[in-house]
């Protein structure tokens, strides 16, 4: 699995994983950078919308105060702003070196979400709610109820950059 280089950020900030990913600029190589980012975008595109959908599901104001149920794998919908939240981008950038830097992430852009990776919430029928850790596993998991994770698109990223690098004069 490739390695996140990068950051995580919980609590206080938003929570993103980014990766870096350094290209020579060749003449043959050139043109594929782009087709590379491209890729990439649709990939990060791919991943914001599996996870916005999934929690996207809008819990009844009226059971904003109960208990939830504990098989769900991702957390109810209350305001939207966690659905909104979720964003990712893959951007290149020549450098001075001579090479191209592309980095790519993915975010989670309110802080509360971290808060269902901590601990596990009392509830009073003793089950462990299904949604703890749903945050890790989208972003540097395994991914969860389908959804490729973020390090899984970095992986992919990887792989394509070891394959483009063959081609590399």
């Amino acid at each position: 699995m490739a390695t996140i280089t990068g950051s995580i950020h919980e609590l206080n900030n938003p929570i993103k994983v980014w990766k870096n990913f350094r290209l020579a600029i060749e003449k043959n190589i050139e043109s594929g950078v782009d087709e590379f980012v491209r890729h990439g975008q649709e990939m990060i595109e791919t991943w914001q919308r599996q996870v916005r959908k999934a929690v996207g599901v809008q819990l009844p104001d009226s059971q904003w105060h109960s208990r939830r149920n504990p098989n769900k794998l991702f957390p109810y919908r209350n305001t939207g702003r966690q659905q909104d939240s979720i964003t990712g981008l893959v951007r290149k950038k020549a450098t001075a070196a001579g090479n191209f830097s592309i980095t790519a992430w993915g975010e989670i852009g309110v802080p509360y979400a971290s808060y269902t990776n901590v601990g596990k919430p009392a509830r009073h029928d003793g089950a462990t709610p299904g949604w703890v850790g749903w945050v890790d596993d989208v972003l540097y998991g395994d991914g969860r109820g389908g959804i490729m994770s973020v390090s899984d698109v970095f992986e992919a990223m990887s792989i394509e950059r070891v394959i483009m690098k063959e081609f590399e004069v």
